[in-house]
């Protein structure tokens, strides 16, 4: 096969078709990939977070029982404002579930509990903190009221008194000893 070089116009060294073709097919070496330098295992991501977790102070049981009594809160304001029966009830049962933890005599586990993994419960966690254990059984007694009323306005009036008594627990941020 016979091979034409032209030069161009500008000068400029040309290959004819084939010398071309056959430019294209011939293997390109690229440079070697650079890879980054290996880390110490003990620097990786996954170990450093675990490393992190493990300085971290354990989180109290008094500041766990109040992210549930925030979570139980939050569920009561839901039934306040739910538009059925059910759904009033529904949302009670969550608010027990999370005050009263999987351990609890009214805890009804085909009902979801929203407070799972924060903890064992609001009651559970505020062992030693008698004004809000008060205050947490009657919003349970409250929220049970609410279960037994087939009215939708007196379910919601007793949901909006659960919430009022988990306002005060939540947003104050009561002391694990019961300060204010």
């Amino acid at each position: 096969m016979k091979h034409w070089l032209n030069f161009g116009v500008a000068g400029v060294l040309m290959a004819s078709l084939p010398a071309l073709a056959l430019a294209q097919t011939t293997p390109q070496t690229t440079p070697p990939q650079t890879t980054p330098p290996q880390t110490n295992p003990q620097t990786m991501p996954q170990q450093q977070n675990m490393q992190k977790q493990r300085n971290m102070p354990m989180q109290s049981s008094s500041g766990m029982a109040q992210k549930e009594v925030a979570i139980a809160h939050t569920h009561a304001l839901m039934a306040e404002n739910a538009q059925t029966v059910d759904k009033v009830h529904e949302h009670l049962h969550h608010v027990i579930n999370c005050l009263e933890g999987p351990t609890g005599s009214d805890f009804k586990s085909q009902m979801e509990n929203p407070c799972k993994g924060k903890g064992e419960g609001a009651l559970p966690d505020s062992r030693g903190n008698s004004s809000r254990q008060d205050r947490l059984h009657q919003a349970v007694s409250q929220a049970k009221e609410g279960l037994d009323s087939d009215d939708l306005n007196e379910a919601k009036a007793d949901a909006r008194r659960v919430a009022s008594l988990l306002q005060t627990d939540s947003s104050r941020g009561i002391s694990s000893n019961g300060e204010q």
